[in-house]
């Protein structure tokens, strides 16, 4: 009989870890705009505000159509304990491009973001894998992980008559969480590497998307099917996460090649009448 890791989730680790990817993020974007000279009370209001659409998106992204018609009927929020990265980050987005329109913030806020992004995703992972969230598919690796009773691995395996009222643990899964922190952190090194390179302002913030897109879109094929709060269903091979991230990815990379290559011809031209 093989041993595995048996992950133990008692206790407040995953608010804790939060608070601490939050924390970290926010040191990480306080140094970006000390480094690029931003108006500090300014900046501050923009990271607040980006904070509180990340927050607000990872809800709304788990709404349902009748949650919908909740929120436009009764103009209240919906209650809900799920949470969606995908569409934290959409709200991120969106919301920079408004408040730097809004504040008419002409230093580049967006490349700002494009490493506090990953390592803040990265961070909160280790609160997944610690409460067991967004948990892997059943399997015999030897770096494998078991979790107790009262977890979402052991409980759906459970209820899919995979394991018995006498298993107080679950069934060995992928440590999908830290699989993605592991891709994260190699977007992190990539954009550390590449963003001097770029010409376009924004255009590390895009490539920081694509990555974070790419990293999920390969995590998604170890993810139980169990362990989405949308998005989980299969289409084929793939799930609806899957084939929602495919178009995002090959519309960001469109954005960031036409904006390089025009930021190149710019450049060339200022080179010539130079």
């Amino acid at each position: 009989m093989e041993d595995y890791l048996i992950v133990a989730s008692n206790g407040p680790w995953y608010n804790l870890i939060y608070n601490l990817a939050f924390l970290i993020t926010l040191c990480i974007l306080l140094y970006e705009g000390y480094r690029r000279k931003f108006p500090l009370l300014k900046w501050i209001f923009i990271i607040l505000i980006t904070h509180l659409l990340f927050i607000s998106g990872t809800k709304i992204g788990t709404y349902s159509a009748n949650d919908f018609y909740f929120l436009f009927s009764r103009f209240q929020l919906p209650e809900t304990s799920s949470k969606s990265l995908l569409g934290g980050l959409l709200f991120i987005g969106i919301g920079l491009m408004a408040v730097r329109y809004v504040f008419r913030f002409k230093h580049n806020i967006l490349d700002a973001f494009a490493v506090a992004i990953p390592v803040g995703i990265a961070i909160q992972r280790i609160g997944c894998f610690v409460t067991g969230c967004c948990y892997g598919k059943i399997c015999t690796l030897p770096w494998a992980v078991k979790y107790p009773v009262y977890t979402l691995p052991h409980f759906h395996q459970f209820n899919d008559k995979l394991i018995s009222t006498h298993d107080l643990l679950s069934l060995p899964v992928h440590p999908v969480q830290l699989y993605e922190m592991a891709g994260l952190i190699v977007v992190v090194f990539l954009i550390l590497k590449f963003r001097k390179t770029f010409k376009a302002a924004g255009s590390s913030l895009l490539l920081s998307m694509v990555l974070i897109f790419v990293v999920r879109f390969v995590s998604e094929f170890f993810r139980d099917v169990h362990a989405h709060t949308v998005g989980g269903e299969m289409v084929s091979v793939f799930n609806v996460t899957q084939l929602v991230l495919v178009p995002l990815i090959l519309i960001l990379s469109l954005m960031l090649w036409k904006k390089e290559k025009l930021a190149f011809n710019l450049f060339r031209i200022y080179r010539h009448l130079m």
